[in-house]
Order: structure tokens, then C-alpha cells, then sequence
């Protein structure tokens, strides 16, 4: 599991046809991190989530990626 003190200031997860990049906030006051979550090859963003933590906001773009996977088999 990556360490919050001590990783890239980009992550990116990816899946068969979405991927997610997390990404640090820049409010040295209030730190946070998130996720932006699209289809590869789109500019549209499907889905975005803000985390106070690097290892809470990995977890929630793999789930995010997960679901995306899912809902495209179910289709």
C-alpha cells in the first residue's frame, strides 16, 4: 500500500476502459486528496471524490474502477 508521506504526487488506476488518477489537493491548510475518474481516450469526467488521505482516496478510485468494470459486463 502506498505511504502518504512518501509518493508521486500523481497515482493512476486503471481498468479495461476507465482509468482514475489520483491526485493531491493544493490547500497546504486543509490537505486532501482525490480522484477524477474517465473513460480512457475521453476528456468526460464520470466521476470525482475528495479523501483526507492518499491510501482512502486509492481505495476509492479501485472501486470506482471496479464498478465501471462491473457495470460494462453487465451490460
Amino acid at each position: 500500500m502506498p505511504d502518504s508521506t512518501n509518493n508521486p504526487e500523481r497515482t493512476q488506476i486503471e481498468g479495461l476502459d476507465h482509468i482514475a488518477e489520483v491526485l493531491q489537493g493544493n490547500n497546504a491548510a486543509e490537505p486532501f486528496w482525490y480522484y477524477v475518474l474517465q473513460r480512457k481516450d475521453s476528456p468526460e469526467i464520470l466521476d470525482l471524490a475528495k479523501y483526507d488521505s492518499f491510501e482512502q482516496a486509492i481505495e476509492g478510485a479501485k472501486r470506482a474502477v471496479a464498478a465501471m468494470h462491473r457495470a460494462a459486463a453487465a451490460e
